[in-house]
């Protein structure tokens, strides 16, 4: 393997790819690990939104209303 390292670095990316393909590893932990768009509303209103926090505007974004006024 070193002589692979010191020679291409192309050839090294080429390899390091179709031995550990990233795409697929971010993408299964994002999948695993993230929550969904709604759970995470409920508790990131407080960065998502300046206003006060028991007002409609709020209620509609936290509760990911598709029928919520618009800001």
């Amino acid at each position: 393997m070193i002589w692979i390292w010191s020679g291409s670095p192309a050839l090294m990316d080429r390899i390091m790819q179709s031995r550990l393909p990233a795409r697929d590893a971010l993408l299964e932990m994002m999948i695993y690990h993230l929550p969904s768009p709604s759970t995470a509303q409920r508790y990131r209103i407080e960065n998502l939104y300046q206003g006060p926090l028991d007002d409609m505007y709020a209620n509609a974004i936290r509760n990911c209303d598709p029928e919520g006024p618009l800001i």
